[in-house]
């Protein structure tokens, strides 16, 4: 049994780096709905996200592990401008398993609607917004 998990395991680590070579479509697919929701109702904020640029990878202020091309830092910092501030889903986060840096300040964000849960979360920067109050934030970091 031994084998077989060192075979599988070798087998995983191969495919991913025979064919990681662009950023994971899920991922993209939910940077493009951050874009979205940074941008609502008629903001130009990262105007390089979903342009002639396929590979998320290479988007400004998004780092991806050169190993596995998941999402590893997102410096979303300043994005939001000239707003009231605003709520932010924190399910957009979900998908990045293996976000370790968040950089979300100066955006006016005044809280979250749900959990903010991220596992291998390391660094998470809320400064320079306009939260409500302490509960306006929930965040979970499973370790």
């Amino acid at each position: 049994m031994a084998d077989f998990l060192v075979i599988l395991r070798l087998y995983v680590v191969l495919h991913v780096l025979l064919h990681a070579h662009a950023c994971w479509e899920e991922e993209k697919i939910v940077l493009l709905k951050l874009k979205d929701a940074f941008n609502y109702p008629n903001g130009t904020s990262l105007s390089s996200w979903g342009g002639e640029e396929r590979d998320c990878c290479k988007w400004e202020m998004v780092g991806c592990s050169e190993l596995t091309k998941h999402v590893i830092k997102l410096s979303l910092n300043n994005t939001r401008v000239n707003n009231n501030g605003f709520f932010l889903e924190s399910s957009l986060f979900h998908p990045f398993e293996e976000l370790h840096e968040l950089r979300l300040d100066g955006n006016s964000i005044k809280g979250f609607y749900g959990v903010l849960r991220l596992k291998k979360l390391q660094m998470l920067d809320l400064s320079f917004n306009r939260l409500i109050e302490p509960s306006a934030v929930s965040i979970r970091l499973l370790v």
